[in-house]
């Protein structure tokens, strides 16, 4: 189910697909990567994207958490140490 539409699934549908294994953490990470691909250039809403960060901390993240797997964005005008803000 790797395509595009998850990553405009609600938390709910997502938790509940994850739940019945009709899709994976990893898939939603892959589908919300393309979309931010294909729209990013143009609405320029992320400052940086780190593919490989956001996959190591996903397969670090404790099983069995209730929002395992889904994913936030944080505004830049948040710091976090080591990550770049405007």
């Amino acid at each position: 189910m790797a395509d595009t539409s998850l990553a405009s699934r609600s938390m709910h549908e997502l938790l509940q697909l994850f739940a019945q294994r009709k899709a994976s953490p990893e898939e939603l990470l892959d589908s919300l990567l393309s979309r931010i691909d294909r729209q990013n250039p143009s609405l320029h809403a992320y400052l940086a994207v780190n593919p490989d960060g956001v996959r190591r901390q996903l397969k670090t993240l404790p099983a069995g958490g209730r929002l395992r797997g889904i994913p936030i964005t944080i505004k830049d005008n948040i710091c976090i140490r080591g990550e770049e803000t405007a």
